[in-house]
């Protein structure tokens, strides 16, 4: 009766979460096999095989690179890779079979990144990433698996810098430099705007998107990492994670394990840092300061930690480097800060042209150092990537009318410098308000980096001018970049308010990768906030589009209209029946919208649903039209 049985046979022990079954209509496509042995397919839906051999191409020279770098030979059996429409969070690392959002399909033409994101530039989640991310998931979650949620950074905050490493390893040192600046500027943002600090190890949670946090759990924890390794010294670093892999394979760990198999590997006592970064929350906040004492041929550095001392976040104790350029020479000094006060003395040979602290970004720490301007501008142009960075915001900041920093930025621009860089420096430009910085910003339109472009488009957006609007519009018709071109329709929409209905919908006929048009116009329409666009939005709350587009297309038409009774409606229907990150985006509205039709449902939910998460948010919106009735 056309009844098939399939019978799997794992030898390997592995962990009950990462059964998968995948079930549809999909076309494999062999990659080579990896170390000439190891079978690897991707499955994607019928006529997507030519994209499938180029986003995956380079998963064989991971499994490779993996393998090495940590000495321990992938252990599965084979390594299969689905691409899944509407698949509920980026990816899952299910054993030897990995679960990916069909957005990771893309022809050569379209951006690195794995996520439509009109926003930023750039992020830590391209494409390749999210591959190398899951696949590093075989060794940290699939081999060894965390014991709980509450020490899931043993999965997740190794898969995510791994995924650095594999950066790295393709690409070079400085675009490493570059994902670890651009994770601690997430986790930094973050506390600043969330105000919440916690430890990596965490068990005191409402729901599992509290400890699945990115900027904490996977950003933070990337970063702690990368700051181990500074501290260890490569050899040591890699060969204890290697050890510890031998150690506790196919079985669960706990952050004790990892500590202990390190200590075991390099003789090395690391309690403080596990106290400090693992159990301990928060992190540094250094103010330095220098001065220059020129009979003695000194410099006296002096540093503080400024952070505020609570529970759970206290004193910090790690090694700083300190770069010191005077007389046309470098040198470099390691020190321990340990209190709250230190002051470092260190030999010069004249007054120094430059003192950076930390300028190759080994540590998780937010920093504050009054500079000159001449320190800044020699300190963007011969630093390290992350110091580079870092003199640019302080330029920016501190002496934006000056124009010496507006020269300064058009040397980044013209330079050979990396493209992070570039991109950061064309961003930043939205901060100098003059007719130069805007020329500027214009001329960076015809960069061959879509990430200056994009960073351009953006810094556009804070811009009220007729040039930037008829620029904008031509980048919107023209840029071979899909995400450039919509990027600029955001940008647009920010300070038009003439666009019409017409005008948006032709672009809803354009054909783009993952409906990336649509999901802008439904942005422009959210930043427009006019009923007379409804009708658009309307029609994309329906499950015929992916649920990046529904979510938008709820947020929209709540801000287009927050009283339309149908809006509740619609956002009642998702908020029982849609996947995840749907539901929860319809709970928050009812909750921000204080439906009061809604209180049945939301407590039915809050009490029945299977899903923590969804528990969760209709608790928290359920309390938030509670409120509004007990004021």
């Amino acid at each position: 009766d056309g009844t098939r049985i399939f019978h799997w046979y794992q030898q390997l022990p592995h962990s009950n979460y990462l059964f998968a079954l995948y079930v549809g209509q999909y076309e494999p496509v062999t990659l080579r096999p990896a170390f000439g042995i190891i079978p690897l397919t991707v499955w994607v839906p019928p006529g997507q095989e030519d994209e499938a051999r180029r986003v995956f191409e380079r998963t064989p020279d991971m499994i490779e690179f993996f393998s090495n770098r940590f000495g321990y030979r992938y252990p599965w059996d084979k390594y299969d890779q689905v691409s899944s429409y509407d698949y509920a969070v980026g990816a899952m690392e299910n054993t030897s079979i990995t679960g990916h959002n069909d957005r990771i399909m893309r022809d050569r033409f379209q951006l690195e990144e794995f996520n439509p994101d009109f926003s930023h530039y750039t992020s830590n989640w391209t494409a390749e990433s999210i591959i190398s991310h899951e696949l590093s998931h075989h060794w940290f979650g699939d081999n060894l698996t965390s014991r709980s949620l509450g020490t899931i950074w043993l999965n997740e905050s190794f898969a995510s810098y791994c995924m650095m490493l594999w950066d790295e390893h393709r690409l070079g040192r400085e675009e490493l430099q570059a994902q670890t600046w651009m994770a601690l500027q997430a986790y930094l943002n973050y506390v600043r705007t969330q105000h919440i600090i916690r430890p990596l190890e965490y068990r005191f949670y409402d729901s599992r998107e509290e400890i699945y946090n990115t900027e904490t759990t996977y950003l933070k924890g990337g970063i702690v990492l990368h700051m181990l390794r500074w501290i260890l010294g490569d050899d040591d670093y890699f060969r204890a994670l290697g050890y510890y892999l031998h150690k506790h394979e196919f079985s669960n760990v706990e952050s004790t394990d990892l500590k202990t198999a390190i200590e075991e590997a390099t003789g090395k006592d690391l309690r403080w840092f596990f106290d400090q970064w693992v159990w301990g929350g928060g992190h540094p906040t250094f103010e330095a300061s220098y001065t220059y004492l020129a009979d003695q041929k000194k410099i006296e550095l002096k540093v503080q930690q400024v952070q505020p001392l609570v529970e759970g976040q206290g004193l910090f104790e790690l090694p700083v480097e300190v770069r010191i350029d005077a007389n046309r020479k470098t040198k470099r000094e390691v020190v321990w800060v340990q209190h709250q006060t230190e002051h470092f003395s260190f030999d010069v040979d004249g007054k120094p042209d430059l003192v950076s602290f930390d300028g190759r970004g080994a540590l998780v720490c937010d920093l504050q150092f009054e500079k000159e301007i001449s320190e800044l501008l020699y300190q963007l142009a011969q630093d390290e990537l992350p110091g580079r960075l870092w003199a640019l915001h302080q330029l920016v900041q501190r002496y934006a009318s000056n124009p010496s920093t507006l020269s300064a930025l058009s040397n980044v621009l013209s330079s050979s410098a990396y493209w992070s860089l570039k991109a950061e420096a064309a961003l930043q430009l939205r901060n100098i308000h003059s007719p130069e910085a805007e020329k500027l910003l214009l001329d960076q339109l015809r960069s061959t980096d879509y990430h200056v472009r994009k960073a351009a488009v953006i810094a556009l957006g804070y811009r009220f001018t007729d040039a930037a609007k008829r620029a904008l519009r031509r980048v919107i018709d023209s840029d071979p970049n899909n995400d450039v071109a919509m990027t600029a329709l955001v940008s647009l929409s920010k300070i038009d308010r003439s666009l019409t209905v017409d005008y948006l919908e032709s672009h809803l006929r354009r054909t783009m990768w993952y409906d990336v048009n649509r999901l802008a116009v439904l942005t422009a329409i959210q930043n427009l906030a006019d009923k007379k666009f409804l009708p658009l939005v309307k029609e994309h709350a329906s499950l015929k589009y992916n649920y990046a587009i529904r979510q938008q297309a709820l947020n929209s038409w709540a801000a287009c209209a927050p009283a339309d009774p149908e809006l509740t409606d619609a956002l009642m229907t998702f908020a029982k029946s849609d996947i995840l990150p749907v539901q929860t985006t319809a709970l928050e509205l009812l909750g921000r919208l204080k439906s009061e039709r809604a209180l049945p449902l939301l407590d039915e939910l809050a009490r029945t649903n299977g899903d923590g998460d969804v528990r969760k948010a209709a608790r928290d919106a359920l309390q938030e039209i509670q409120r509004m009735n007990t004021r």
